[in-house]
């Protein structure tokens, strides 16, 4: 593992510098499949001084599958001259997961980032499997830039964590119509994991509207495995629309649901209570923090105990309630 403590701000760019010569200058056999340089107070400064050690001797990083570049003021002009195919794509060929978290990248950043992951074999990012961009000031546009990325065929994003991102109902009706594409392409397809499986749209301010696209996009052979919509104020009408997509048959892929802080009430947790008799899928949920009184549980635990060995339910978190 590569990793980087903070330097001062003044002396980043330098240190981030060095670094790099110190790793070119260490044994092959040492070569590291992570690099993180988490908080390390880069800047877009420093982000163009290490495209250009990256451009200039591409074989430093090549066994690199995981790259951390969170907390560390990037906008959209740090991250284009990583997103060079004689960078990223030249340098790290076979990188999998990308950390950009909580940096500035914006709406542009994130149509950079959409252009890159649909152009696949050919792009800067021809192996990303697993991409995080939370707190990184999207609005449904830069959802709407990203769900056109997941609608193509040369895109592998199997995780994308949006939290923290003003996403809206119309961001996540975008994804959701984008879930929808792919799951339309894999059809008559050899099995693939070629398509997303994990999103997480925490705190991304899509509400009840949001709740029932992602819903209506399960409905129609979604093949995510597990959705995060935690802390988004979905409501009883939210929890009744993926509640009808978690009846749809046995033949539903999504394993994880996680609906904590949600205003859900006693009212929403009784709709999602009667498709867990038949739900065949569903392993881990998610109803923590969500103002449920007594009556809530003895409606789940009713549902649980008639669903006999139908139900593969290993998972049920309801802590923060007015449970007694």
């Amino acid at each position: 593992l590569f990793t980087f403590s903070p330097p001062t701000k003044m002396q980043a760019l330098d240190d981030v510098l060095a670094w790099l010569q110190a790793a070119d200058e260490a044994d092959s056999q040492d070569a590291s499949s992570t690099l993180s340089l988490r908080e390390a107070k880069i800047g877009d400064d420093g982000a163009r001084g290490f495209a250009d050690a990256l451009r200039s001797q591409p074989q430093r990083a090549s066994s690199l599958l995981t790259m951390n570049l969170s907390h560390n003021s990037l906008s959209v002009h740090g991250l284009e001259p990583l997103l060079d195919s004689k960078v990223l794509g030249a340098a790290c060929p076979i990188l999998q997961e990308l950390n950009l978290g909580f940096n500035c990248l914006g709406d542009a950043g994130a149509d950079k980032l959409a252009s890159a992951i649909s152009m696949g074999s050919a792009g800067a990012l021809p192996a990303l499997e697993k991409l995080c961009l939370a707190f990184n000031l999207l609005t449904s546009d830069g959802a709407k830039h990203l769900a056109t990325a997941l609608s193509s065929s040369g895109c592998g994003l199997r995780y994308l964590d949006l939290a923290d991102n003003a996403v809206g109902a119309s961001g996540a009706a975008h994804l959701a119509d984008a879930l929808v594409a792919q799951q339309r392409r894999s059809e008559g397809q050899e099995a693939s994991n070629r398509h997303l499986q994990d999103l997480c749209l925490s705190n991304a301010e899509i509400g009840t509207a949001g709740a029932a696209s992602l819903a209506q996009g399960l409905l129609q052979g979604s093949l995510l495995t597990a959705l995060s919509l935690q802390d988004n104020g979905i409501g009883p009408d939210g929890a009744k629309h993926l509640a009808a997509a978690l009846k749809r048959d046995s033949s539903a892929m999504l394993c994880s649901l996680n609906l904590w802080h949600n205003s859900l009430g006693d009212e929403g947790v009784a709709h999602l209570a009667e498709p867990l008799r038949e739900n065949s899928s569903l392993e881990v949920l998610n109803l923590g923090f969500n103002d449920l009184s007594d009556e809530a549980v003895d409606g789940l635990s009713q549902a649980l105990e008639g669903c006999g060995q139908v139900s593969r339910l290993r998972e049920l978190h309801l802590e923060f309630n007015e449970i007694s």
